[in-house]
């Protein structure tokens, strides 16, 4: 079985339903992917956490010309982690638009992610957090032109509808794409037969 590893992109304050820039329907989602990360550690599955952890004046914000309000600067509670978030010892951090002009939507882009899932031999990504048309999005194509088999977690993702349906044409680009949308529940139930046969 080719190693696979679990990808929680960016579920921080900022991004929750309260936040600066909210996603929607958030309330449950920290259980429900603490249960996820907890059979993942139990299974021994890596864990990589991303997070957003712009600069004061980054170029996305409308104080800088953007079209985002101000969210998750660097060292400032917005860009804490979700509160009650589980990230065991051990997990992996990785921090993504850090750099003025740097969008960082993508978990791929300027950071040490590829390098590091190479060192673990990762060759499949069960990808899920926030959010699904933006970061989530952006990171699975990145991931599919790098040749990673993508499971896209669908109940572990969501979005920020700035425009009715972009949540649905996100899902609908990634399995075009090529990323398999899967329950979470799913996903766990196959890896553990999987594991059962090694």
């Amino acid at each position: 079985m080719a190693m696979t590893a679990l990808l929680i992109i960016d579920c921080q304050n900022d991004f929750l339903e309260d936040g600066a820039l909210g996603a929607r329907e958030t309330s449950d989602l920290v259980p429900a992917l603490n249960r996820v990360i907890a059979e993942c550690s139990t299974r021994k599955v890596p864990l990589f956490f991303t997070r957003d952890w712009h600069p004061v004046n980054h170029y996305s914000f409308r104080s800088e010309g953007g079209i985002w309000p101000p969210h998750c600067v660097q060292n400032t509670a917005g860009a804490r982690f979700a509160e009650g978030l589980t990230v065991p010892v051990g997990a992996t951090v990785v921090s993504k638009g850090q750099m003025v002009n740097d969008d960082g939507y993508s978990m791929f882009e300027n950071t040490s992610l590829k390098e590091q899932l190479q060192k673990l031999e990762v060759r499949e990504l069960a990808v899920c957090g926030i959010a699904t048309e933006y970061c989530v999005l952006e990171s699975v194509k990145d991931a599919l032109q790098d040749g990673y088999k993508v499971a896209v977690l669908m109940d572990l993702v969501r979005s920020i509808e700035a425009t009715p349906g972009d949540s649905f044409a996100a899902l609908d680009k990634m399995r075009t794409l090529g990323a398999a949308l899967v329950k979470s529940e799913k996903w766990l139930a196959n890896l553990q037969r999987l594991q059962a046969k090694l």
